[in-house]
């Protein structure tokens, strides 16, 4: 019964080892319905790595899910990452009207990591 209702795929490319003197780096936003009755659960999960094994493969520690606003997160970037390496996550949204299940959004999100650095 709680098949997903939609699926989305999302494509970002890095250079390796980028780095952000202030902080981590915003990577994705996703956003649910604004409305009050309408309350959104976010959960961010690593599906694969692809990477040589001369390189420190991403993990979901790379990563961190900021819940920002009402119905509202960020996937952040903690860390650098090395490349050459393909990153797979899935960001899940669940809706529930007054309490209630209404269906389930998917984003796939894919990670593109160059092994250069520039």
């Amino acid at each position: 019964l709680q098949k997903p209702l939609t699926y989305t795929f999302h494509f970002i490319t890095l250079v390796s080892n980028l780095t952000r003197s202030n902080g981590p780096l915003d990577l994705f936003m996703m956003r649910g319905p604004v409305w009050s009755s309408t309350n959104v659960q976010f959960d961010l999960r690593l599906d694969k790595v692809h990477t040589p094994p001369s390189v420190k493969a991403a993990s979901l520690q790379s990563f961190q899910l900021e819940e920002a606003n009402h119905n509202v997160a960020n996937i952040r970037l903690l860390q650098p990452l090395i490349g050459p390496q393909d990153i797979y996550l899935q960001l899940f949204m669940k809706f529930f009207y007054n309490g209630i299940y209404g269906g389930t959004t998917i984003s796939n999100i894919a990670i593109f990591v160059s092994q250069y650095e520039f």
